[in-house]
């Protein structure tokens, strides 16, 4: 629990340097980075080696975030969520994400030593626009692709009526019953102004399942957004070039359709993640 919490205080620390970095002028940057970084610094704990902060001398920055590959076929979802959709989506919007978090990081050594489970809790007012949607794009993504139905035995017409126990005695305790949790999650997701998600997430003080939103690529763990610091377990992106191809602008046609191919089992797997606290496993795919 010490070391845990240790590193949420430095990774919280790496945040506030880096939004601190990001309001000097560029010919300042990075000598107010390196500066605020050492004064933050805290002592290491008895015992404990004093890591770099810095690729050594000639070494290049490996590619700090990489994308793994998705776990079915882009046809898996089909014909709820088409095939050009999620090839387009998974290769070219979530690719972007890397790509720009990647940059970000080769010049930010703080960053680049960050996991995503504790970068993205981290995110506030102060954190560079780059790093906050770039980082909230990944981890929102991923857990929207790990919770789209792999190829299975289980016939669609009958996905909501074949979740875990776990994930439907929460839904029941938390909404009543799952149809009174799909109305909740159906209008926040069309509530959503613009762009944005809503989210089944998991509230560690009370046990007890919620339905939010976000606006953009923002994410419920992070508290100091603004938002509850709750766990998401599945979300649905309400962005348009989740939708558009084959939805247009009709986002309840879309967000039916997405019932229809969500990941129960998954979700089961998530809740219990967010219960232990793991937040590793929301995005963790079996071939990265």
């Amino acid at each position: 629990m010490v070391a845990k919490n240790a590193f949420a205080a430095a990774a919280i620390g790496m945040l506030a340097v880096l939004g601190l970095a990001a309001s000097a002028s560029a010919s300042q940057g990075r000598a107010m980075l390196a500066d605020t970084m050492m004064m933050s610094m805290m002592a290491p704990a008895p015992g404990m080696m004093m890591m770099s902060m810095a690729p050594a001398p000639g070494m290049m920055m490996p590619m700090t975030f990489k994308q793994p590959a998705l776990p079915y076929p882009y046809t898996a979802t089909e014909p709820f969520i088409d095939n050009r959709t999620n090839t387009i989506h998974f290769t070219k919007h979530l690719a972007t994400y890397y790509t720009n978090l990647n940059t970000a990081a080769s010049t930010n050594s703080s960053l680049a030593m960050m996991k995503l489970e504790a970068l993205v809790p981290a995110l506030n007012m102060g954190t560079p626009k780059v790093i906050r949607n770039n980082a909230g794009g990944i981890f929102n993504h991923l857990i929207f692709f790990k919770t789209l139905m792999m190829p299975t035995a289980m016939t669609n017409s009958t996905n909501n009526t074949m979740l875990p126990e776990d994930i439907a005695t929460a839904i029941n305790s938390s909404f009543g019953n799952f149809s009174a949790f799909e109305k909740n999650m159906t209008e926040t997701a069309l509530g959503v102004f613009g762009s944005g998600w809503a989210w089944l997430t998991y509230n560690p003080k009370t046990k007890a399942l919620a339905v939010e939103p976000t606006a953009n690529q923002d994410n419920p763990l992070s508290a100091g957004l603004n938002y509850s610091g709750n766990t998401p377990l599945l979300g649905i992106d309400v962005w348009e070039h989740a939708y558009y191809l084959k939805h247009q602008n009709v986002r309840a046609d879309y967000i039916k359709d997405w019932f229809m191919v969500v990941n129960w089992p998954q979700v089961s797997a998530n809740y219990k993640a967010a219960m232990s606290g793991d937040m590793s496993m929301l995005t963790s795919y079996a071939s990265a």
